[in-house]
């Protein structure tokens, strides 16, 4: 695929991974929307790759939309959305799991998934094409002692 003036967001775009895909798609010539919901690592971000930014939490259904609204309209059209924002909590006994951090972590790694699938196919499927990507951890394919 090339990826020459494709527009791409991707969530959790400010550091780690989200990042380094963000810098090696603009290095392609993508038009890229990086994502947070931390505004401080975001303008950093932006401002040392020169990248739209757009704040949004994955958990809330309603950023999202904001999300794709914003790409949509400004780019007029949504190629590739990459849903790598993610969270983890330290492995524990289950009698010892803080369960505001258990249901952060499934609100940003279930529903956040879901919430960034939701809103990319509704204008992947009003442009009549797009990808979705879905970054995941290998902490899931194996359990903790």
């Amino acid at each position: 695929m090339k990826l020459k003036d494709k527009v791409v967001v991707i969530t959790g775009g400010s550091r780690g991974f989200g990042k380094a895909l963000a810098k090696m798609f603009a290095s392609e010539g993508a038009h890229v929307v990086i994502s947070d919901n931390d505004a401080d690592s975001l303008e950093t971000a932006s401002k040392e790759l020169f990248l739209d930014k757009f704040v949004s939490d994955v958990a809330v259904a309603v950023d999202l939309e904001k999300l794709g609204e914003y790409a949509f309209k400004k780019y007029g059209a949504i190629d590739i959305w990459i849903n790598n924002a993610g969270v983890q909590i330290a492995p524990s006994p289950v009698e010892s799991v803080d369960i505001q951090k258990l249901k952060r972590l499934f609100d940003v790694n279930f529903f956040g998934y879901f919430y960034g699938c939701q809103t990319a196919l509704f204008y992947m499927k009003k442009q009549g094409n797009g990808v979705i990507i879905n970054v995941n951890s290998t902490a899931g394919l194996e359990g903790k002692s």
